[in-house]
């Protein structure tokens, strides 16, 4: 009862910490009560039929002992010290698992703790993530598009929103899509997230802008072609390591077996992190969400 009342205060406490959402929901169960009650009932008759058993059973030893000297008090003291030696133990046990408790707990609460002040890239501050996917209710892909447009268009029109955007991945969200990275076709190849973006998504997650440009609103218009991309700076390095990226071109593979995709590097942004506990940055490629691009996402 107590860990069920103290979850709502806890899971807030987090939320205000960590870069992410916490939602925990707990719905007390009937069933679950009872299995615990009967877990708790059947647990305390196991533990007490062996000290119940051992007082039982009669000691002739320490009776005779006992006869010729010895209070039977003593006799069974006796009897306890030397008949009870599991008490000893599951004392030491229960203490070894109660400090394993306490020690993950306190490393999980630093980890949140050291957590809430990394820098992950990106604003964390007065955002809010909505996710939608019109495909779910049988949309086909032109509808599907024209939702797009309009949710955002009526988002961005909302008093007090300042910026708005899409994103087929969000960092610190439940999905994440790799993609291969080559200069050449022969390279092996560089393992980036790929994210499809909206022009506006930049300056709506609080990207800084290293080197080059964004995407550009006509970019982002329904039929356009363009096959740029923007890469943040640790791809970079990997990739052309001091050599400007801008106006170069890498290929990249959509899926296995399917031909590589070229793409013109456009802009370079600062690193970022996508999930909580990385010990640092991983490549990210970012392209603009053209005509198709959400339908294959």
């Amino acid at each position: 009862m107590f860990g069920w009342w103290t979850t709502g205060a806890l899971s807030a406490w987090l939320s205000s910490v960590l870069p992410l959402g916490i939602d925990v929901v707990i719905e007390p169960s009937a069933r679950l009560i009872l299995a615990a009650a009967a877990f708790a009932v059947v647990s305390t008759i196991c533990f007490a039929v062996g000290p119940a058993w051992s007082l039982s059973r009669p000691d002739l030893v320490s009776d005779l002992t006992g006869a010729r000297g010895f209070s039977r008090a003593s006799a069974r003291s006796a009897r306890l010290k030397t008949r009870v030696p599991t008490g000893s133990l599951l004392v030491v046990g229960q203490v070894a698992v109660s400090l394993a408790l306490v020690a993950a707990g306190g490393l999980f609460m630093r980890a949140a703790i050291n957590a809430a002040g990394i820098d992950p890239g990106f604003a964390v501050d007065r955002h809010l993530v909505v996710a939608m996917d019109p495909s779910l209710a049988g949309y086909a892909p032109p509808r599907t598009r024209a939702i797009y447009h309009d949710v955002l268009a009526r988002v961005r029109s909302l008093p007090g929103v300042e910026h708005a955007s899409l994103g087929s991945i969000v960092p610190f969200g439940e999905f994440r899509e790799g993609r291969a990275v080559r200069l050449k076709r022969e390279d092996d190849g560089v393992g980036a997230d790929f994210t499809i973006v909206g022009a506006d998504y930049f300056d709506t997650m609080g990207l800084h802008l290293l080197r080059g440009r964004t995407f550009t609103a006509a970019e982002e218009e329904a039929g356009s072609t363009a096959k740029v991309a923007v890469i943040d700076r640790q791809l970079a390095r990997r990739v052309f390591a001091d050599a400007d990226p801008l106006g170069r071109q890498l290929l990249v593979q959509p899926r296995e077996g399917e031909a590589l995709e070229p793409f013109n590097i456009v802009g370079v942004v600062s690193e970022m992190k996508h999930d909580l506990f990385d010990l640092e940055p991983k490549p990210h490629l970012l392209r603009v969400n053209t005509a198709t691009c959400f339908e294959r996402s």
